[in-house]
């Protein structure tokens, strides 16, 4: 095994104690950050230390302390301390960098000399110190409250939440400080990262400076890679799941009946205490919060923590979930009354949606309906060759054809409906709502909703309509909430939308019916958003999802 050196940039003694108590506590949760920090002290990791001899060290300080971990632990713990993902990985010699970050905050606060500046780092423990460095000198220009965290497929950005325009307050959006990418093609480069941040927010929000939203499901993704912390459930990876995780907020009375629980929030940490405050704002802000197990006591009201994890497919996401449990819980909790104190007593955020990764935008390709395509290409005069010739292309006849392709046939053709050359699924290629688990996770993130029945009795398909298009009306106003169109003297909680489509089911339940639930992409019009849509180059539509229902006799 080769040795593992110090990054180019020693950690401090703080960091150090980070590093140490962020692996320690996940095994076990008694460690604390001061006894962390007290066997660093006492440890005095050199630099360049073999890591072998710094582990061999390690052990007997830690079990002075109580804390008893096996020798490969150490091995793993000690390679933390020194900057290193794992202990095992022998490339981590601080020569060659495997992160690359990019300044792209601007004049807008006083930065612009710093714009585009690039740094490359070898580890993630390296690169922290040049987070803090860019998120202190963002807060010394324009103080700010929170810092934000997006996880991408192919990059992590921090920033921090502004409005998008004069014209609507309400409507912000996370303006980038920098962003992280991996350099090369690194299948599991996040691994690292829920350590560097937890150390970041440890700089923000043990200090008081700021919260910083966005960490806590990378580090519960973290723990549940680890089978043993995850017995009977699905492997987790922060790389991969990252990028399409939340937490949801439950209410549950009813310890016994936990079909009874009922949604109050969804999206990352800061959102879900904002909707928490907001739901509980009837107490005049005075409220305490207990904690019973995996539950949030707040007077007679029980609340509870999920992990979901949506795993895309191609017409319906995979879910997948996880109830917190008393340790992530209770690390919930404490972040939240820190965050309080930071923000002088409430939390407040603005985001009420968080955007994943799926539905972020379009695939690189999709099933399309050839037969459609073909006859509205027949009405324009063209043959297949015919209209590739004129979109200055050569794509072969098939069934998945290149998102680009289809939406410039639809502008050449200009079809009443361009979104019906997108292929309908198959029922089994959908899923069947028996809960309103799947419609809660879409609803908020798409444009429309389409449906097709199957077997409906005349009689009844009046009452069908109706009911969608009442989730239609519910879905509008839903969307123009999300970009603060509404200027409410009393802010709603995201509760009054979380059960529309469970009124849906129930509605078409109390008929005999039962809905199929599935994802197909949509184009809809620019008309209505003004002139500064329209223009030579311009599609005349945009590119969105729709959920598509069926609906048929049980």
């Amino acid at each position: 095994m080769a040795n593992v050196k110090a990054p180019r940039t020693p950690l401090s003694p703080e960091l150090q104690a980070a590093a140490l108590w962020t692996y320690v506590q996940a095994k076990l949760p008694r460690f604390s950050c001061q006894t962390a920090l007290a066997v660093v002290n006492d440890l005095g990791p050199l630099p360049g230390e073999d890591l072998k001899h710094l582990a061999k060290r390690l052990k007997p300080l830690l079990e002075r302390q109580s804390i008893r971990i096996k020798y490969t632990a150490c091995l793993e713990a000690a390679a933390r301390m020194l900057g290193a993902t794992s202990w095992h990985e022998s490339e981590y010699s601080g020569s060659e960098p495997t992160l690359q970050l990019t300044v792209l905050v601007g004049s807008s606060v006083g930065m612009d000399q710093f714009m585009g500046k690039v740094e490359a780092f070898a580890t993630w423990r390296e690169v922290m110190p040049r987070m803090a460095h860019w998120c202190d000198l963002r807060q010394a220009q324009a103080p700010v409250k929170t810092f934000q965290v997006h996880v991408g497929e192919d990059y992590v950005m921090v920033g921090t939440p502004e409005p998008r325009g004069t014209d609507r307050p309400g409507d912000l959006t996370n303006i980038p400080i920098f962003t992280l990418r991996p350099c090369g093609g690194r299948s599991e480069w996040l691994d690292g990262a829920p350590s560097a941040f937890e150390a970041l927010r440890r700089h923000l929000e043990e200090r008081g400076v700021a919260a910083l939203e966005g960490v806590a499901v990378m580090q519960l993704l973290q723990r549940y890679a680890d089978p043993e912390y995850a017995v009977g459930l699905g492997q987790a990876s922060v790389t991969g799941d990252a990028p399409n995780a939340e937490l949801v907020l439950l209410r549950d009375d009813d310890e016994l009946n936990p079909h009874n629980a009922f949604e109050m929030a969804r999206g990352d940490e800061l959102t879900c205490w904002a909707q928490l405050e907001l739901a509980s704002s009837d107490r005049g802000g005075t409220y305490s919060v207990e904690l019973d197990g995996r539950s949030w006591v707040i007077g007679d009201a029980r609340y509870t923590w999920e992990l979901h994890i949506i795993r895309p497919k191609e017409y319906i996401p995979g879910l997948e979930m996880r109830q917190l449990n008393e340790e992530d819980t209770e690390r919930l909790l404490r972040r939240f009354k820190l965050v309080k104190n930071i923000f002088s007593g409430r939390v407040r955020h603005h985001e009420v949606l968080k955007r994943v990764e799926y539905l972020g935008g379009p695939r690189d390709t999709y099933r399309i309906d050839l037969h459609r395509l073909l006859l509205a290409a027949k009405d324009a005069g063209h043959t297949w060759e015919s209209l590739c010739e004129a979109m200055g292309v050569k794509e072969t006849m098939q069934a998945a054809l290149p998102v680009g392709f289809i939406m410039s046939a639809a502008q050449m053709l200009s079809p009443k409906k361009p979104s019906e050359f997108f292929a309908r699924p198959n029922i089994s290629e959908m899923a069947r709502a028996d809960d309103d688990l799947v419609l809660r996770t879409l609803l908020p993130r798409v444009d429309t909703i389409r449906y097709r029945t199957h077997n409906v009795p005349e009689d009844k398909r009046p009452m069908v309509r109706e009911a969608v298009e009442e989730l239609i009306d519910k879905l509008r106003v839903r969307k123009m909430r999300q970009v603060g169109m509404f200027s409410e003297e009393h802010e709603l909680p995201l509760l009054v939308h979380a059960h529309d489509g469970e009124e849906l089911r129930l509605a078409l339940k109390e008929h005999g019916l039962v809905v199929y639930a599935s994802v197909l992409p949509n184009f809809f019009p620019l008309d209505d958003l003004g002139d500064k849509f329209k223009g030579e180059g311009i599609a005349p539509f945009a590119f969105g999802h729709a959920l598509y229902l069926h609906i048929q006799p049980e």
